[in-house]
């Protein structure tokens, strides 16, 4: 007995609209994908060091003085600080101003101290943009530091504010296109005048490290 025979039968216009829906759904979904890619192009494109920014740090200090001998401190303190940025093909320059509380005290057994008050000034930040979110960068600037030198054991003490030199190094993370944190070692070093004359000086060497948070605008 000969078998049957089965033909298989395609209703052609049904078939060319599946495959016409389908291509639809592929391009919409395409340009989804690729308006995704802009959007974060985009955002990305925002996101190197450039405009102004307004921060906030928290500082831990490290105090050595030498007068009548050697001591140390540390505190934690906190500041403010504004630069500017200019960037140039991933390169950057942030002129910048900030102020500080530092509040160490380096006493030696007697009670004699040298102290830091608070410090301000004006910086430069030259950095580089290692992708885009993502800098390093060297800081330097003049900064004035108050101090005051206290030998409690003659009962004399004299305050005075300092004009130094100061350099460091740091990165910084962008958070968004607006937030940023960044983490910042710096040092400097002060000599302030002692309660005998103003020839005779106290050493204060600065050290700090400084975590902080700053606003894109």
């Amino acid at each position: 007995m000969a078998k049957p025979k089965f033909k298989l039968c395609v209703n052609t216009p049904n078939l060319n609209k599946f495959i016409n829906l389908s291509n639809k759904k592929l391009m919409k979904k395409s340009l989804m994908l690729l308006s995704i890619i802009a959007s974060l192009a985009s955002a990305n494109a925002y996101a190197k060091t450039e405009g102004n920014y307004a921060g906030f740090s928290i500082l831990r200090s490290s105090q050595v003085s030498i007068g009548d001998g050697k001591f140390d401190d540390s505190s934690i303190g906190f500041g403010l600080d504004y630069n500017h940025a200019l960037n140039f093909n991933n390169f950057f320059v942030a002129p910048g101003v900030f102020a500080e509380k530092i509040g160490t005290k380096a006493k030696d057994s007697d009670g004699d101290n040298v102290s830091l008050d608070y410090r301000y000034g004006a910086k430069v930040n030259i950095g580089y943009d290692v992708v885009d979110n993502f800098a390093v960068y060297f800081t330097n600037g003049l900064v004035a530091t108050a101090g005051k030198v206290d030998w409690k054991s003659i009962g004399a003490k004299k305050s005075s504010t300092e004009l130094d030199y100061f350099y460091g190094a740091g990165f910084t993370f962008k958070v968004n296109k607006d937030i940023a944190v960044n983490l910042e070692y710096n040092a400097q070093k002060s000599n302030f005048s002692t309660p005998y004359d103003n020839l005779e000086k106290a050493e204060a060497k600065l050290s700090m490290f400084k975590l902080g948070v700053s606003y894109n605008f």
